[in-house]
């Protein structure tokens, strides 16, 4: 704009009013056509940062999805983790009850055969034969 300026001063320095009325002129419309750029401007600049706005939100619900799907992916690792833990303690308990109950099956053959025994001593040799 400046230059035009120059120009036009130029021009009417050198007695060229034609070149000097037509380099105002354009020095007029460009300042008319100022207000109405600016605003353009600001208004793509609004928008711009809208848009940074949103794509930054968008940014945050993707590390907040990324999160949740690790985080998921963990809560299956954990239980899969507790499954294999509840089936060996599934697998000491029924041991565990095994040896319990072949203790009892003992014990009662045991006693068993202490009452037996018992019978037999009880019992009249004579009886016997």
């Amino acid at each position: 704009m400046q230059t035009v300026e120059r120009q036009a001063i130029t021009a009417q320095r050198n007695g060229n009013e034609e070149a000097s009325r037509l380099a105002m002129s354009k020095v007029i419309q460009t300042e008319k056509i100022l207000p109405q750029l600016e605003a353009q401007v600001k208004q793509a600049e609004q928008y711009v940062n809208a848009s940074k706005d949103k794509l930054n939100r968008e940014r945050m619900k993707l590390e907040a999805y990324k999160t949740d799907m690790q985080n998921m992916k963990d809560m299956a690792e954990i239980k899969e983790a507790l499954e294999a833990i509840s089936k060996v303690n599934n697998d000491l308990t029924i041991d565990s009850a095994r040896s319990q109950f072949e203790q009892a099956k003992n014990a009662v053959h045991g006693h068993n055969l202490k009452q037996q025994a018992l019978a037999e001593l009880s019992e009249n040799p004579q009886e016997r034969l």
